[in-house]
């Protein structure tokens, strides 16, 4: 596994970016996207699921060999939500299944019981 960290295309010389507004400078944008070819393709939505399901089940694993003696808070995109959402019911995923619906701030409490991994939503704001 690698982090990569990218500092942003040019800006103009002279004003320190980050606590502005400005945005890039011509040669900013052209840098961009010769760095975007460099990362072209990104993740395939097989190479997608395959991450989140091997992480979501060593995870659940390390759980239950734990006797789930803590709680653990993971904090994610829906996109993710709705993966394991479909990992958890035993639905089949693809990127154009249905979106299991996840609002912004909402809790899912994910508990095993009777052998099994059950998913429940534990606290949506009202107004979302």
């Amino acid at each position: 596994m690698s982090i990569y960290l990218v500092r942003h295309g040019r800006d103009d010389e002279d004003y320190r970016g980050g606590w502005s507004q400005r945005g890039l400078n011509a040669e900013g944008y052209r840098q961009s996207e010769r760095l975007g070819n460099y990362f072209a393709g990104g993740e395939s939505p097989n190479e997608f699921f395959t991450r989140i399901k091997d992480v979501f089940e060593k995870l659940c694993r390390e759980q239950e060999e734990q006797l789930h003696s803590e709680n653990v808070l993971v904090v994610t995109h829906g996109g993710v939500i709705n993966l394991i959402y479909h990992l958890v019911r035993g639905l089949e995923w693809t990127n154009l299944s249905k979106a299991f619906p996840s609002s912004y701030t909402s809790v899912y409490k994910i508990e095993h019981s009777s052998s099994k991994w059950g998913i429940q939503l534990a606290y949506q704001e009202s107004n979302t």
